[in-house]
């Protein structure tokens, strides 16, 4: 039996099945220039495969937001998951996309969250790793308060400020940098996040 069906047959109890609850993601083609780090650690009467990881040198991810009616909704938001070349540019590599029907009263400002946390679980739970991840978004207030620079005063944000910061600190990566960009800048996650809502899902 080959190397790897020895691991697995030793492994019942872990299950390599991932469940997404709603969000709609796409994972696009990956360029050559991925490395794969595969953790084993080895104990006396079993080894165990802790993760897979996919390192990148620099990464970055644009996230939105949107609520009809604001704050009644319906809402929605998308995310768009980008490779960034030698020179800077952010359309080198297409990673993966994802979108999410977030139902009603869901504000701009938790839509535009809810975005960004969902980039970011994406990373996390596919065990992705760079060097350096550039998030960008439109929303001047949750770059601002991600960055420190705004406070989270709303009790409204303080859960999605919580779980974007902590879901940062699942990823594994040297620096992270938030940008604000206008929203032509950020067409493709403002698109997948309507397109959610007129579609619903």
């Amino acid at each position: 039996a080959s190397p790897l069906l020895i691991l697995i047959s030793r492994l019942p109890h872990l299950d390599f099945n991932c469940h997404l609850r709603r969000p709609v993601i796409t994972a696009l083609p990956t360029s050559n220039s991925r490395l794969h780090r595969r953790t084993i650690i080895a104990s006396e009467n079993r080894t165990e495969i802790i993760s897979t990881m996919s390192h990148y040198h620099r990464l970055i991810l644009y996230f939105d937001g949107a609520s009809r009616n604001n704050p009644l909704g319906p809402a929605g938001c998308g995310w768009v998951l980008y490779e960034m070349d030698d020179c800077g540019a952010d359309c080198y590599n297409s990673i993966a996309e994802g979108s999410d029907f977030l139902g009603n009263d869901v504000s701009n400002n938790q839509a535009e969250y809810q975005g960004l946390i969902e980039g970011l679980t994406y990373l996390a739970n596919n065990y992705i790793s760079c060097h350096g991840l550039y998030v960008r978004g439109d929303s001047e207030i949750v770059i601002r308060q991600m960055e420190g620079e705004y406070q989270v005063r709303s009790p409204n944000i303080r859960r999605y400020h919580h779980d974007a910061q902590e879901k940062l600190d699942e990823i594994d990566c040297n620096f992270v940098s938030f940008r604000h960009v206008a929203r032509d800048k950020n067409w493709e996650a403002d698109q997948l996040a309507n397109e959610s809502i007129e579609h619903g899902y």
